[in-house]
């Protein structure tokens, strides 16, 4: 239940006074994010009647600024947040594991924290945990790590991020990276090579920076190799099982003849796999399927499959001391922007063309 303060307030106040953030003083001031910030940590170009104006706003939202006020203090949580979607449990589950061991060997707790798909409505309940938590800094990993209203709203309040990502030429935090146009175009190669001509390709979620580099080193390693890219031969997925099953019932029902599946993470792959299954197509004698990630399930399933390691939880602790060199005010000694190899993985679920 809302607290109500003495002598009333104003009708357009937050309803809900002891949650607010500092999103909702910006919107009751009627200015930016960062200009709440700049108030907040007493900095310079604020006017006064600006600072007042804000002030004022931050008294009738009974905002706390956690954060800023430890800042100020000179005070550290030695606590780190781990923002990530409710999705792809192998993904994140490796992410976690690396996190958590260096953070731990460095002295730092985490608090891990699953939130929703990106939209306006998450924005939020970020806001919430980052106030209440007190953390010195926050990993991000895809979606949220590319998600520019997030990364907009942590830099307003000098929240320091570090980010597993698939961007590779942002310079506005430090982040670790795979290309995954290169590992995909070269997968998509070794098909070609194996003599396969018709290649179908499972899309990842498109909220996803890597689900298109993956897609643009599929298409440009067929034009390299002078092979039509038909329509009939992609298909949508999100990342999970259930949408690797979907596609390639897609591909299997557009185009019968086609002889080999890329789908753009192995638990799609997986999906591609039962599919196959269900209607009698041997793999990989009748259909080769190859994968992206070299998750767990790669290495379980039967037959086991192709794919594409990416090093997750390597990437999970490179990001991990970026953040906290950061953090500690250390000169960088390795660069901020990082790109770690990837590596084909080849094992029974491709063969030569029939």
């Amino acid at each position: 239940m809302s607290r109500k303060k003495a002598g009333g307030g104003p009708a357009d106040a937050p309803q809900d006074e002891m949650n607010s953030t500092i999103k909702d003083v910006a919107r009751l001031a009627g200015v930016s994010i960062k200009t709440v910030s700049r108030v907040v940590n007493n900095e310079p170009n604020v006017t006064e009647a600006m600072r007042k104006k804000v002030q004022e706003a931050i008294r009738r939202c009974d905002y706390v600024p956690n954060r800023s006020a430890r800042g100020l203090a000179g005070r550290k949580s030695f606590l780190i947040g781990l923002f990530y979607e409710r999705q792809n449990s192998s993904y994140i589950t490796r992410i976690q594991a690396g996190v958590l061991a260096y953070c731990r060997n460095q002295g730092y707790e985490l608090l891990i924290h699953p939130f929703g798909s990106g939209n306006e409505s998450v924005l939020p309940e970020i806001e919430k945990v980052v106030q209440r938590s007190n953390l010195d800094g926050v990993i991000l990993t895809p979606f949220f790590s590319e998600w520019t209203q997030l990364l907009d709203f942590l830099d307003g309040i000098k929240l320091p991020y570090a980010r597993v990502t698939a961007v590779l030429d942002d310079h506005r935090s430090p982040f670790v990276s795979c290309d995954d146009f290169d590992a995909a175009f070269r997968m998509t190669k070794y098909l070609i090579d194996l003599g396969h001509k018709r290649i179908g390709f499972i899309k990842g979620h498109p909220r996803h920076i890597s689900a298109a580099h993956r897609h643009a080193g599929y298409v440009a390693a067929l034009k390299a190799a002078n092979l039509a890219v038909s329509p009939d031969l992609i298909a949508q997925g999100d990342y999970s099982f259930t949408s690797g099953e979907a596609a390639s019932r897609v591909l299997f029902d557009k185009a019968p003849d086609v002889t080999a599946i890329f789908a753009s993470n192995d638990d799609m792959a997986a999906g591609v796999l039962r599919v196959a299954h269900q209607r009698k197509l041997a793999v990989p004698d009748d259909i080769s399927v190859v994968g992206f990630d070299d998750a767990d399930i790669a290495r379980k399933l039967c037959p086991g499959l192709t794919t594409i390691r990416q090093p997750v939880r390597d990437l999970a602790a490179r990001a991990s001391a970026l953040l906290i060199s950061s953090l500690r005010g250390e000169a960088q000694d390795q660069q901020p922007q990082q790109l770690l190899p990837l590596e084909i993985i080849i094992r029974e679920s491709a063969s030569r063309a029939k």
